[in-house]
């Protein structure tokens, strides 16, 4: 099981993280890209090993590189990396600075998310 970092750092591997960005609560809008990311259930089901996300948020998943690439092996790989990119340039046109993603139960500052889906891109 991963050791999650100390605060909202995404631990990502030995010694890596992805670094987490707070954003004003008050004045955000969040951009839901459910619509963009949920034909993979499959996928975040193979990553959701921690915990539930209705308990721990993103911290339910293993974002680790073995993590990613064990709950690939049930989805079609190509064409996960093209949802990723199509979500990734989505998300590089938007004016948001949040993004929601109700699979994961979590609101992310949007350069936080986009390097989260990076991350996935580069793992399976």
């Amino acid at each position: 099981m991963p050791t999650w970092t100390d605060g909202e750092d995404i631990y990502i591997g030995e010694g890596k993280v992805i670094q987490w960005i707070d954003w004003d609560s008050d004045n955000a809008e969040a951009y839901d890209v459910d619509d963009l990311l949920d034909p993979n259930n499959e996928f975040w089901s193979g990553l959701e090993t921690v915990c539930l996300p209705e308990c721990c948020g993103l911290y339910a998943f293993d974002w680790t590189t073995d993590g990613i690439k064990i709950a690939s092996t049930k989805s079609d790989v190509d064409e996960f990396k093209r949802t990723l990119d199509a979500a990734i340039h989505a998300l590089e046109q938007r004016d948001e600075k949040v993004v929601c993603f109700s699979r994961l139960n979590q609101l992310f500052e949007r350069t936080v998310f986009i390097n989260l889906l990076q991350h996935l891109k580069s793992s399976v």
